[in-house]
């Protein structure tokens, strides 16, 4: 049976239970958290342990019948004659999707950017230079989802494929032409962009990151690799990367530009007075722009109006604060990964030669253990005085967190371990004199902090804020 054939079944089948419909899209859901109420159920590939849960949800709450990727034994339903099966949509979803919502992204060029740090930064520095040269632009990424600049969080970074064509939905009726899409390895490896033919691709870099979860650094590797193999035309990578030049080798019959980042193009350079700025994150970015606008067709001219026009924009990525009161300077960033903590200190460094550097941050649990030692030794290199404490514990012990942070650091004396990152926060502003910059890194503009079956709110700018305020 072909394509087609599979999804007329199944538009029959849903024809079959919501006769005369307009629109099926408006009669469909993809969760059991959803408003099932006389609507269809579409579930893709679900574990065998939860799917008898999200039909029975679904069918509590009145859904009509169930198309479903996996088969069921209808014995353990409470209503029977509910479901049609289609193995069909497990890894073909987005066929299914392109009719449901009248193939949303036909016309539009797509751009996939990836990378272990610096994704979302550079979607939206992406998104800003396209808007500049009057395109309508649809953004989806970490921070959030809507037509650039006006976007909202989704607590997604790559949302699951029903989702996606959700947007693309609303983009399409919009009028959007560019939609740029953040792909995280865990989207990637989970299948929720397959069938999205990406027009370009940026690779920002690829370092040590999730290792638990994919099993290795080679499969974490293999899993961004997909981005490129589902992108029809140039794939930017960052050639002074290693494991980016890598996947070069892992995907042939590809059309890669590389651009560089340690050694930046002397007119853009001078045009741009890049030589002067100490955000090297910054200005790879530059480097990373100025090599897509020139592929893409414009002119240097036209690349330096462009860029010298741009300016990081994202709350939570290099965020200053000011206590005038107080003479100290906040620094508030997402900086999670050894590379990026390294590179944010490097620049506070460099930019504030005289000042004291506090440093505040912690690791996430359950993931990239290796990576804690490394970031303690990082940051004691860098900073004065080291504040230690929660990122996200998860699952684990938060004292065991911090004590593999501290096995990096040599000198003990300049350590202030507090496990609740108000609290750290607290210690950090008390340990302050004038002139000081204190640093929170690996939070950003996030608002939760997960201790197991807890959730506790916190936002790193919004306390600090506060706390400014109380003075």
């Amino acid at each position: 049976m072909n394509s087609n054939q599979h999804i007329s079944n199944i538009i029959k089948y849903i024809y079959s239970l919501k006769p005369n419909i307009r629109h099926i899209k408006n009669h469909i859901v993809f969760s059991s958290k959803d408003d099932c109420r006389n609507k269809v159920l579409i579930l893709g590939n679900v574990s065998n342990k939860k799917k008898y849960t999200y039909v029975n949800e679904a069918i509590k709450k009145g859904i009509l019948g169930v198309v479903s990727a996996n088969p069921l034994n209808e014995k353990k339903l409470f209503k029977k004659n509910m479901i049609f099966e289609s193995k069909y949509i497990k890894n073909n979803m987005n066929y299914l999707l392109d009719f449901i919502y009248d193939y949303p992204l036909q016309g539009k060029k797509i751009i996939g950017i990836t990378g272990t740090n610096g994704k979302t930064t550079l979607c939206h520095l992406l998104a800003t230079c396209l808007k500049k040269i009057n395109y309508k632009v649809g953004l989806i990424s970490s921070e959030g989802v809507g037509i650039y600049p006006r976007y909202s969080s989704t607590g997604y970074t790559t949302p699951t494929i029903d989702i996606l064509y959700k947007y693309f939905d609303k983009f399409n009726i919009a009028g959007v032409n560019q939609i740029i899409i953040e792909c995280s390895s865990q989207g990637l490896a989970q299948g929720r962009l397959n069938g999205i033919v990406f027009n370009q691709s940026i690779l920002t870099n690829i370092n040590k990151e999730h290792i638990e979860y994919h099993g290795s650094f080679h499969k974490y590797i293999m899993a961004k690799s997909i981005l490129i193999k589902n992108t029809s035309g140039n794939v930017f990578i960052n050639s002074d990367c290693n494991n980016s030049s890598m996947l070069s080798k892992i995907v042939k019959k590809k059309s890669y530009i590389p651009y560089k980042i340690n050694n930046i193009d002397k007119n853009l350079n001078k045009k741009l007075n890049l030589h002067n700025n100490h955000d090297l994150v910054f200005v790879t970015n530059i480097s990373i722009l100025s090599k897509f606008l020139d592929y893409n067709g414009h002119s240097f001219k036209k690349i330096i109006s462009i860029l010298s026009k741009i300016k990081p924009c994202i709350p939570g990525r290099k965020t200053l604060i000011f206590d005038k009161k107080r003479g100290i300077k906040y620094l508030v960033d997402y900086a999670h990964t050894p590379d990026a903590l390294k590179n944010l200190l490097i620049y506070v460094n460099n930019k504030y030669t005289t000042a004291r550097i506090i440093t505040l941050f912690g690791c996430g649990g359950n993931r990239d253990k290796h990576k804690r030692k490394k970031m303690g030794d990082i940051a004691e290199q860098y900073s004065d005085i080291l504040v230690i404490t929660d990122d996200n514990p998860r699952n684990e012990d938060p004292n065991d967190i911090i004590n593999g942070i501290c096995k990096g650091i040599k000198d003990k004396s300049k350590i202030y371990l507090v496990p609740n990152r108000k609290k750290a926060i607290d210690r950090a502003i008390s340990l302050s004199q004038k002139k000081d910059i204190i640093i929170l890194a690996g939070k950003g503009n996030e608002f939760e902090i997960q201790y197991k079956n807890r959730v506790l709110k916190h936002n790193d700018i919004n306390y600090l804020k506060n706390k400014v305020n109380e003075y």
